[in-house]
């Protein structure tokens, strides 16, 4: 049998995670879900978890939430040059 993947879920707002939680539920997903207040949370699950060690896990996390947090910055520029 082959272990269910658990979910580690970054998410600062409650109302936006209670809705991501119901999306997948929807459509089926009924994996475990860890949330975390923020992807800095997140990451120090990670490195106290591993004491410490880097792991390519560690590295992946950290890009995909570096990663979004460029996407956060431009649609915020991308919502004020809108509004000029």
């Amino acid at each position: 049998m082959q272990d269910e993947a658990v979910i580690f879920h970054a998410e600062d707002d409650d109302g936006h995670a209670r809705l991501v939680r119901k999306s997948m539920e929807r459509c089926g997903i009924t994996n475990r879900m860890i949330r975390f207040h923020d992807g800095k949370d997140l990451m120090d699950f990670f490195r106290s978890s591993i004491n410490g060690n880097v792991m390519e896990e560690d590295v992946m996390v950290k890009e995909m939430i570096e990663e979004a947090g460029g996407e956060k910055e431009r649609a915020r520029r991308r919502s004020k040059e809108g509004k000029r």
